[in-house]
């Protein structure tokens, strides 16, 4: 199962969208029992190793492109269009903002030899080594959790678990659970609209039996939450609740059990000091 992080600390931080964060707040002891349920598996799934668990966070540069702060005359939640040239370089264009990375793409642009990203803007997050990006200590950890760190190259964000958003890298996410024999995962955490779905659409993309557990996770708002949900349900993904992971584990008509995972998605989800502020 994979806990699919949200920003929902740093939109307390900055007084974005506040009352979306008490809705998000409310998901944590529903991921705390999906992940005590993936701790303490049926004596079935510990000989057969099938329940590992893996944790994905923003892990974010001080001036990354996806950060409103770097880009004059844009606020939160503003989309502007980046553009890309065919060595995967973010080109410097009026809404590059001051993004260290871009270049001057201006012969590929004048030949049209570039690709065009929308990217929604965000209040500044989950910076790399900050103590604010650390996982709040109620979530349920272990030493042999499997962490994804994504979004740590400048020029590009990276919703997904097993991408970034141009698909220009891989997390190596899939290389691990097709290592370790994986064939279903569960999906949870925030934000349901972004991370979540992303995950969940690229798990499906690469084969896997794919499901998100509806009440551990909560989307940015109501209307792009439900937009989420109808783009998961169109493209194949499964929908639970909590109450239903138990029932997943059915064992298949040969006697096997079927290798899953625990996919938690945490960009700020619980972070240490911002849980302390909003209290």
């Amino acid at each position: 199962m994979f806990l699919a992080g949200g920003l929902s600390a740093c939109r307390a931080r900055t007084g974005n969208r506040p009352d979306h964060q008490s809705d998000q707040t409310r998901s944590r002891p529903t991921l705390q029992n999906c992940r005590t349920f993936f701790f303490f598996p049926s004596p079935e799934a510990r000989e057969t190793n099938t329940r590992p668990k893996c944790l994905s966070k923003d892990w974010h540069c001080p001036d990354h492109v996806s950060f409103a702060n770097i880009h004059p005359g844009h606020k939160p939640f503003d989309v502007i269009t980046l553009t890309y040239n065919s060595k995967n370089e973010l080109c410097k264009t009026d809404e590059s903002g001051t993004c260290p990375d871009a270049v001057d793409c201006r012969a590929e642009l004048a030949w049209n030899e570039t690709r065009q990203l929308q990217q929604t803007l965000w209040p500044a997050h989950c910076i790399i080594n900050d103590p604010e990006s650390e996982l709040d200590d109620s979530l349920l950890t272990k030493e042999d959790d499997h962490f994804v760190l994504k979004g740590s190259r400048c020029s590009v964000d990276s919703y997904s678990a097993f991408f970034d958003n141009a698909r220009f890298e891989s997390t190596g996410l899939h290389d691990h659970l097709r290592g370790r024999g994986i064939t279903r995962v569960f999906v949870a955490g925030l934000a349901l609209d972004y991370c979540v779905k992303y995950t969940a659409l690229d798990a499906k993309s690469l084969g896997y039996d794919v499901y998100v557990v509806v009440d551990a996770t909560r989307g940015t708002s109501p209307s792009s939450a439900e937009r989420a949900i109808e783009e998961l349900k169109n493209s194949g993904v499964r929908l639970i609740n909590s109450s239903e992971i138990e029932k997943c584990f059915k064992k298949k008509k040969n006697g096997s059990v079927v290798a899953v995972t625990l996919l938690l998605v945490a960009a700020a989800l619980l972070v240490r000091r911002a849980k302390k502020r909003t209290q």
